[in-house]
């Protein structure tokens, strides 16, 4: 899995390239979407604008008597990627702002489809690196991303590369140290820019326990840890002095309260779905505080304890992983669109159709291969840093699974994700052919 790409494996990991550019180029050349400066957009906007103008960092618009002046600071997002469109925006909103952002999305999206190559190559051989690459590719929930103003592209990345970076030095025991706090560094920007990451380093460290000598396993952990914090720390420090408090709780509040209706609908109304708090006339008085909010679910769950555990061991994952975007612009956009050329180009139409077609099979083939990659390694093949990085990948998923089941199930939330599970539902693939080969061989010998 580790030697030179053969020039007909080089040709096909090209064509995979062009097709997954192409596509994000298209789409941003080609989608108009409805009122682009909206919701969060506007915030990440307003947050990269009042830095480069006034220097504070605040997602408010601050206007009195018609005149705009610098606002308070405030901690309402984290900075990941507010602080990369301060290489774009120094003025109000702008279509050329937009576009620009875009074009560079779209380069991040393309670079994302080698850093998947690379990753799931290394575990699983090169038909698996490309068939993850190439779902990745055509996925237009992943090519639509790279159209909006919004994290899911520029966290794609930030996720990716630092599992590769993870994945490059496991087993170089030269660099073990180096590549861990550069690894944990990564995942700390990432954790800047989606905050769900933020208690995910306990589990890498727990990984490195599972697969490395204690004394080392220590080691590690510790220099992973120090990379994580040096990039988050800086962040609550800030808050502290800036807000006089560590975060901002608004956000987490909200995100909380509007997944504790089952299916996302108030009162099982129909016209609330997706916005069920816009329906909860209590609502205001739920979110005065997060004691509030969790004594609203608490109450939920003893008044209505059955279809609440199902709805939050059940619903939500199925939410969070199935297709439609039902909280934006509905199929695979994150907002509504006016055009786009999935309505248009055959192209853009064909791939869709295969990766709806393949949506639900591929989530619950990488979901049954992370359980099966814990199994004893005479049963699951993989050894050595392919296993470790299986079982993180696998790990990964399963913790994006479990903290949106006490949030929101937002399908926006999963689609950072979608790579892994491509590359997880591949390798189960993989496996299940190496397990039926070997059985073929062992009843030929045995005959």
């Amino acid at each position: 899995m580790t030697h030179d790409l053969s020039r007909m494996q080089m040709v096909c990991v090209s064509l995979i390239l062009l097709l997954g550019g192409y596509l994000r180029f298209a789409a941003v050349a080609d989608t108009v979407v409805d009122h682009p400066y909206r919701s969060d957009v506007a915030s990440y906007y307003q947050t990269a604008y009042n830095l480069n103008t006034y220097g504070v960092y605040s997602h408010v618009i601050n206007q009195a008597g018609g005149h705009e002046s610098a606002p308070r600071p405030d901690a309402f997002v984290t900075p990941g990627y507010p602080l990369l469109l301060t290489l774009f925006i120094d003025t109000p909103p702008t279509p050329q702002v937009f576009l620009q952002v875009a074009l560079w999305q779209a380069v991040f999206g393309t670079v994302t489809l080698l850093l998947v190559f690379w990753l799931f190559r290394h575990i699983g051989g090169f038909v698996v690196g490309s068939a993850a690459m190439l779902f990745t590719a055509i996925s237009p929930h992943q090519v639509n991303t790279v159209v909006f103003m919004v994290t899911e592209t520029w966290f794609t990345l930030l996720l990716t590369v630092s599992l590769v970076v993870f994945a490059l030095h496991l087993g170089a025991q030269r660099r073990f140290l180096p590549g861990l706090l550069a690894a944990g560094v990564l995942f700390g920007v990432a954790a800047l820019t989606r905050p769900v990451l933020e208690f995910f380093p306990p589990f890498l460290m727990v990984l490195l326990f599972l697969s490395h000598p204690r004394r080392q396993a220590l080691q590690g952990s510790a220099v992973l840890l120090v990379g994580f914090l040096a990039v988050w720390m800086p962040w609550l420090v800030r808050n502290e002095v800036s807000t006089g408090r560590a975060g901002d709780p608004t956000v987490m509040i909200t995100t909380l309260t509007s997944g504790m209706y089952p299916d996302l609908e108030y009162d099982h109304n129909p016209a609330s779905l997706a916005i069920p708090y816009d329906f909860d006339p209590r609502i205001a008085q739920i979110n005065s505080s997060t004691g509030s909010a969790l004594a609203e679910i608490a109450r939920r769950f003893r008044t209505d304890t059955g279809e609440e555990l199902e709805w939050y061991l059940a619903g939500k994952p199925r939410m969070l992983w199935s297709w439609d975007v039902i909280e934006g612009g509905k199929d695979a956009y994150i907002y509504s669109v006016m055009h786009t050329p999935y309505r248009s180009s055959p192209l853009f139409r064909a791939t869709h159709a295969v990766a709806f077609l393949l949506h639900w099979p591929l989530v619950l083939l990488a979901f049954l291969t992370t359980f099966y990659v814990w199994l004893p390694r005479t049963w699951v093949r993989l050894a050595g840093p392919a296993l470790v990085m299986a079982r993180l990948i696998g790990m990964l998923l399963l913790y994006n699974t479990a903290v949106l089941m006490v949030l929101a199930p937002f399908v926006r939330y999963s689609i950072p994700f979608l790579p892994l599970i491509f590359g997880m539902a591949m390798l189960g693939l993989a496996l299940a052919a190496q397990w039926v080969r070997e059985r073929g061989v062992a009843r030929a010998v045995g005959h």
